[in-house]
């Protein structure tokens, strides 16, 4: 290497002394030569040769620039990167050298190659490799002032390489790295303007969403593989976005039921993580497209995504003890669930509460009742084993819910028995202010919908001496109004 970074420094000092001694083919062979040098392996060596080809670019035209960047920077990757460590190791040097040769002549590049480095850029930066990540995220950066410019002007050769990645590669981490550039794509489409509303038919979404599908098709559950599902939905959502409360054309009916049908079981197999991230994508996508699943699949999905947690049996003398796991978040508590699966609890309430909310007008249908049903099953089954973060989130999501359908309140007084225990126990409970004061606002709304009267039954035993001076006093008439409701005299 020393040899290497000697060669380099006469370069530039004969370069910046002596330029004229230099002739226009010897520039062009002492160009090659150090852009070779900034893929070496050392750092030291590539240090050297940036500085060698900034001095030399300044010695030839700006057509034969690029033509040295073309064939020795852009080429497919070499024979020996077949694996993720070597393809690694490529794309983390080329990284570099791509970021040095931005940075020492820009404006002097043809359009034709900042655009074939802004498709690499914008597909490489996603990397989970840090050392990949790193430079060409920088290189990116030199050539897209902002995101959604960088996205509006390159898209045509972004959306090669994502497709490539998809389609040609058979790493499952490449995969899970170009789909981790869709999410990023997925964040910067309504901001662009050349992508106007509706986005259903535009080609390079098309080609992107296509190749996503065949790579989902195909692939085996891992762990991880639900973030490919949930980058599909974000994806399919970013196309069939919709204004507030329309609805999707028949037409695209179709493309987003197939979707479901293909990403539903990444959310009941696998991980809480997994199955969490699969679950947020679905929700994404919903929302987005104004399109809801079926009432029978979404019971068949929570349900199964949400088994039910039992008590843990003490340890008897003979039974060994259980290896706690090293993840906090996936540290089992007695009767409780994990910190990952109260993540998962959160997003399935969401989509059920979406579901609900897109149910037939008529609040007495069958349909409507037995949704409501389910749904308060659910929430009553759940909230019973929350901790307090989790209950602010189901007793926020059940305020919501009756908003959506008030009605449905006044006529399904059975299954509100389980929810008025609930809420008036939670109330009284001295464990987290922020919760109790949440089950007042819900009691409040509750309270203040015709046609929902409290059942004494609902009661815990000395409710009224359990009441917190100070919820009177915050809460002021919300307090009143409960208070009334339920008919305690204090």
């Amino acid at each position: 290497s020393n040899s290497r970074v000697g060669a380099c420094e006469w370069i530039v000092m004969v370069a910046m002394e002596r330029p004229t001694s230099i002739q226009p083919a010897a520039a062009g062979m002492l160009l090659r030569a150090a852009a070779h040098g900034l893929l070496d392996g050392s750092a030291v060596v590539r240090t050297a040769a940036a500085s060698a080809f900034g001095a030399v670019a300044k010695l030839v035209e700006n057509k034969d620039l690029d033509t040295v960047v073309v064939e020795r920077l852009l080429h497919r990757p070499p024979s020996f990167a077949t694996d993720n460590a070597a393809r690694n190791d490529y794309r983390a040097s080329l990284g570099k050298a791509v970021w040095e040769v931005l940075r020492l002549c820009s404006g002097r590049l043809g359009p034709e190659v900042e655009t074939a480095i802004a498709g690499k850029a914008f597909v490489f930066r996603s990397s989970s490799e840090k050392r990949v990540s790193e430079p060409w995220s920088h290189a990116w950066d030199e050539i897209a002032p902002t995101a959604s410019r960088g996205v509006d002007r390159y898209l045509p050769v972004i959306v090669p390489e994502l497709t490539e990645c998809f389609r040609e590669s058979s790493s499952r981490d490449e995969k899970m790295d170009a789909a981790k550039a869709v999410d990023y794509l997925c964040l910067q489409i309504p901001k662009v303007s050349s992508l106007p509303k509706p986005r259903a038919d535009n080609s390079h979404l098309t080609e992107v969403h296509e190749s996503m599908r065949v790579a989902i098709n195909g692939m085996p559950l891992f762990d991880g593989s639900s973030k490919l599902a949930a980058a599909l939905c974000r994806l399919t959502g970013a196309r069939f976005e919709v204004e507030e409360g329309a609805t999707p054309e028949e037409k695209h009916m179709d493309v987003l039921r197939s979707d479901w049908e293909l990403v539903r079981h990444f959310c009941v197999k696998g991980t809480a993580v997994d199955k969490a991230a699969a679950l947020e994508g679905v929700n994404v996508m919903c929302v987005a497209a104004g399109w809801w699943p079926a009432q029978h699949h979404l019971w068949e999905v929570v349900f199964e995504a949400l088994p039910e947690v039992k008590e843990e049996q003490k340890p008897t003398e003979d039974s060994e003890e259980e290896e706690v796991p090293t993840d906090r978040g996936d540290r089992k508590r007695k009767g409780r669930r994990t910190v990952n699966e109260e993540t998962l609890v959160e997003h399935t309430m969401v989509l059920c509460e979406g579901c609900f909310k897109a149910l037939p007008a008529a609040e007495d249908s069958n349909e409507v009742q037995a949704s409501w049903g389910q749904y308060m099953a659910l929430w009553v089954r759940e909230c019973k084993i929350a901790t307090p973060p989790s209950r602010l989130l189901l007793l926020r999501s059940l305020k919501r819910a009756l908003s959506h359908r008030s009605a449905v309140w006044a006529t399904a007084k059975a299954m509100n028995a389980g929810v008025g225990q609930l809420a008036l126990a939670i109330v009284v409970d001295p464990a987290s202010g922020r919760v109790r004061r949440a089950a007042w606002d819900f009691l409040a709304d509750v309270a203040a919908t015709e046609g929902i009267s409290a059942d004494p039954a609902w009661m815990p035993k000395d409710w009224s001496q359990k009441l917190e001076p100070h919820d009177r006093e915050e809460l002021g008439e919300k307090f009143e109004r409960v208070v009334k409701w339920v008919g305690v005299e204090l």
